[in-house]
């Protein structure tokens, strides 16, 4: 199975779309264009429900970090909270 972060694609699209493409045999692309769609604005979150969602979901976050071998990259740390 390959995990890829959407973070990953965004910042790398050419990287990530040949990383995917290896993994099911296919060959490189030599460029790769990502354009926003479908955006959005959102008010912040409230800090008391991102503690309570960090929380919640840690231990899944955990669990998943161990079955990609790498941290899942989206939670800010707590120091930066």
């Amino acid at each position: 199975m390959l995990v890829l972060r959407f973070e990953d694609l965004a910042r790398d699209p050419l990287l990530v779309t040949n990383q995917s493409l290896a993994y099911i045999g296919l060959s490189s692309l030599s460029s790769a264009k990502l354009e926003p769609r479908h955006t959005r604005k959102y008010p912040p979150l409230d800090p008391a429900t991102a503690e309570r969602l960090r929380d919640h979901f840690a231990p899944h976050d955990a669990a998943l970090a161990q079955v990609m071998g790498r941290p899942a990259g989206w939670q800010p740390s707590p120091a930066s909270t």
